[in-house]
C-alpha cells in the first residue's frame, strides 16, 4: 500500500456519440508512469459530497495500491452532457468507448477494469457487453442485470423501490454539477439540462407504462452469455437484487467468483461482524488480471484464484454475530438440488391453489379449476414491508438490524418443532 498524496484531477472530458462524459482522475502516488486503470462509472453526481463520501475509501485503497482511479458521471448526469437512459444498453455502449479511450491515454497500461456497486454494477454489465479491447475485468456489486427484474418482481411493481429511486433520479436532474469550474461550463450544462427536463417525460411513468417485459426492457437487460471478461461479484442475502444476481452470474462462461454474505444493499466490506475485506479481493482480481507480470504486484493477502466459485455466509440462531454462523464455499449455488413448485395460480376468479393430477401441489394445469380456499383475513397491501435495504425516507441510508417493525406487518408461516438443526444461507 502506496503512502503520500492522491492527485485529483477533476477535468476530464471525454467525448462519446452525442455527449461529453466529465470524469475525475484519481493518480497513485508514488513515481510517474503508466498504470493500469479502475472506471466507476454512476449516474449520482461524482462532485456530491454524498456520492464522493461514499466512493472515496475505494477510491483511496484503489488508488493506494497502484491504480489511476477514474470516477465518471454517467451521460445526461452530474457534469455529463446529453440524454441519459436509465438502466439502458446505451449506457455500456458509452462507457466502452470511455475504456478506449483511458487505453489509449500516456499515463495507463491500456488495461482498464471497472468497480462499482448497485447502478454501478449495471454498468459494468453493459459495459462488458459492448465488449471494449482494454476491459480486462470487473467488480459488480449487489445488482440485477434486467431493468425489468429490478423494477418489477412476479409481475408486481416494486413502488417503493423503483418509485422512490425516479423521483430522486429526476430531482438530481435538476441540481447544477457538482463543482463549478471557472470557464462556467456548468452553468451551460445545467441550463441544457433544465431545458430538457422541462419537456422530457419522467423516467418514472415510462417504467409505469412498461409492465410486461417488452421491448421497452429487452434494451434494458443484459444476457450472461454477452459478459466474457473475468467477474468478481458480491451481493447480500439481504439486498433486493440478490435474487436476479446470483442466477446471472452462476451462468456466467467467464472466470467468475460469486461472495454471497448477510447485508443489505452496501458494499462487503461496510458490514458488521461478518465484514470482508472485499477491497483487497478486488485489488487482487486487478492484479490477476490487469497486471499479470507487473513488478508492482502485492502479493499478500489471500488470492482470489484460491477462493471457490461460491463464498457463502450460513446463520444459525444468534444474528449476525460471529458465533451464530461462518463463511462456506461450494463449487455451484444453489449448494443443494432445489424443486420449486407453484403454490397457488392467478385466474379470473381469484387465487387459486395449484394442483398435479396426482393431488399434490405443482405447476398445475391453468385450464383447470384449482382449490381456492378459505379466506380467513384480508388486509391491503403494504409495498413498505421489506424495503429497508433502499429505504432512505428521513435520509436513513442504513438503519439498524432490528427487523421486528417489518415483521409485526409481514405474512409469515410457521412449522412444527424441528428435530435437528437448521443452517439458513
Amino acid at each position: 500500500m502506496r503512502s503520500g498524496q492522491i492527485r485529483h484531477r477533476p477535468d476530464l472530458l471525454i467525448p462519446v456519440e452525442g455527449a461529453t462524459v466529465a470524469a475525475t482522475r484519481y493518480e497513485p502516488p508514488g513515481e510517474d508512469g503508466p498504470r493500469p486503470v479502475v472506471l466507476i462509472a454512476t449516474p449520482y453526481r461524482k462532485d456530491d459530497w454524498i456520492t464522493f463520501g461514499s466512493w472515496h475509501p475505494s477510491i483511496e485503497y484503489l488508488a493506494r495500491s497502484g491504480y489511476e482511479v477514474v470516477v465518471a458521471d454517467l451521460v445526461g448526469t452530474g457534469a455529463s452532457t446529453g440524454e441519459p437512459t436509465p438502466f439502458a444498453r446505451a449506457d455500456g455502449v458509452q462507457m466502452a468507448t470511455v475504456v478506449d479511450w483511458l487505453a489509449d491515454r500516456p499515463w495507463t497500461t491500456g488495461r482498464v477494469g471497472t468497480f462499482g456497486l448497485s447502478y454501478g454494477a449495471w454498468t459494468q454489465y453493459a459495459t462488458a457487453a459492448a465488449a471494449p479491447d482494454a476491459l480486462g475485468a470487473i467488480v459488480p456489486v449487489s445488482v440485477a442485470a434486467s431493468g425489468y427484474d429490478s423494477s418489477y418482481t412476479g409481475g408486481a411493481f416494486n413502488p417503493l423501490k423503483r418509485a422512490v429511486w425516479a423521483t430522486e433520479f429526476r430531482a438530481r436532474q435538476a441540481l447544477p454539477p457538482g463543482r463549478r469550474d471557472e470557464a462556467g461550463r456548468w452553468a451551460r450544462v445545467w441550463h441544457d439540462r433544465l431545458d430538457r427536463l422541462e419537456h422530457e417525460r419522467p423516467w418514472l411513468f415510462r417504467f409505469l407504462e412498461h409492465d410486461l417485459e417488452d421491448e421497452f426492457w429487452a434494451e434494458r437487460r443484459v444476457e450472461p452469455g454477452e459478459v466474457a471478461v473475468p467477474t468478481l461479484a458480491a451481493c447480500g442475502t439481504r439486498d433486493v437484487h440478490t435474487a436476479s444476481m446470483v442466477p446471472f452470474v452462476e451462468a456466467l462462461d467467464a472466470e467468475k467468483r460469486l461472495i454471497v454474505g448477510p447485508w443489505r444493499h452496501r458494499m462487503p466490506e461496510q458490514g458488521r461482524e461478518t465484514a470482508i475485506d472485499f477491497r483487497r479481493r478486488a485489488v487482487d482480481w486487478f492484479d490477476r488480471h490487469l497486471r499479470e507480470d507487473d513488478p508492482d504486484r502485492d502479493p499478500g493477502g489471500q488470492s482470489t484464484a484460491d477462493l471457490p466459485p461460491v463464498t457463502y455466509w450460513t446463520e444459525r440462531d444468534g444474528g449476525w454475530t460471529v458465533g451464530a454462523g461462518g463463511w462456506r464455499g461450494r463449487d455451484r449455488w444453489p449448494t443443494v438440488g432445489t424443486h420449486p413448485t407453484r403454490a397457488f395460480r392467478v385466474t379470473t376468479g381469484g387465487l387459486e391453489l395449484a394442483r398435479e393430477p396426482n393431488g399434490e401441489t405443482g405447476d398445475g394445469d391453468p385450464g383447470e379449476a384449482g382449490d381456492r380456499g378459505t379466506v380467513v383475513r384480508e388486509r391491503e397491501y403494504d409495498h413498505t414491508v421489506g424495503m429497508e435495504s433502499l429505504d432512505r425516507v428521513g435520509g436513513v441510508e442504513n438503519p439498524g438490524v432490528d427487523t421486528s417493525a417489518d415483521d409485526a406487518r409481514s405474512m409469515a408461516a410457521e412449522s412444527a418443532p424441528l428435530e435437528d438443526a437448521v443452517e439458513f444461507t
